[in-house]
């Protein structure tokens, strides 16, 4: 299946939904967290002792958030990162869905929705990443009204690990702009990958999208939690979903 294909389809979903309502997410950053922005686009960012995540709101399609997550290892062991390691609460503190690769596959296969999750996969990172230098082509997995197509989204950047994969548990000194420049160009080149269940080595960064229900509230502005636990450290991004003209 060709991207072109996918990109037709995506702009269709976008035509059909003129009428719907559109939504903006902004991040709210803890204290001890970092608000970023890439020409416009705003990024929070999480440093802890075993790792750094970065998450980047992608927009809202149809009742669906789309986030871009990045996670760089900053320990010296290997740890498994995927969707089943984010979970996602609403101002209410009711459970968000948060769809996994195998769901949103099925969808795909309704030639109905075809369109929809086309834009999900592709459109959102798809403007994300337009604003991007890109150095390099990744893989990793699209849907389209013409079928499936699997590919990884991992980026590596080998000065980041060259600066401190020598280093042991507490004492890694990555330095904190080489860390997130690495997890600036994995988001850079998402191109539409879900999130999935990746070893990600020490020094290495992983991303992938992540597509999460809108809270189901009457009353907006809504908040809303993305949490997340990795290499034995607990993470929490909040963001504020807005209604907008």
């Amino acid at each position: 299946m060709r991207l072109r294909a996918i990109f037709v389809a995506f702009v269709g979903a976008t035509l059909l939904s003129g009428c719907a309502v559109n939504y903006s997410i902004q991040p709210d950053a803890a204290a001890d967290q970092t608000i970023r922005y890439s020409q416009g686009a705003a990024t929070i960012l999480s440093d802890k002792q075993q790792g750094s995540i970065q998450i980047t709101p992608f927009g809202v399609t149809g009742n669906r958030m789309v986030f871009g997550v990045a996670v760089f290892n900053k320990g010296t062991r290997a740890a498994n990162y995927g969707v089943e390691n984010v979970t996602s609460i609403d101002t209410n503190k009711t459970a968000l869905r948060v769809y996994t690769h195998d769901e949103l596959v099925a969808e795909a296969k309704d030639q109905a929705r075809a369109r929809v999750i086309a834009a999900i996969l592709v459109g959102a990172a798809a403007a994300y990443a337009a604003n991007q230098n890109a150095y390099s082509t990744t893989n990793g997995y699209v849907a389209g009204p013409g079928g499936f197509a699997t590919f990884s989204a991992t980026t590596y950047n080998p000065a980041a690990a060259a600066i401190g994969t020598a280093a042991a548990g507490a004492a890694t000194g990555y330095a904190i702009s080489s860390i997130e420049n690495n997890l600036d160009d994995t988001m850079a080149h998402l191109n539409g990958a879900l999130l999935q269940t990746t070893t990600v080595d020490p020094g290495r960064s992983y991303g992938g999208q992540v597509v999460v229900d809108l809270p189901k509230a009457k009353d907006w502005p809504q908040n809303v939690s993305l949490q997340t636990n990795w290499n034995g450290e607990g993470y929490s991004f909040d963001f504020t979903i807005a209604k907008v003209k």
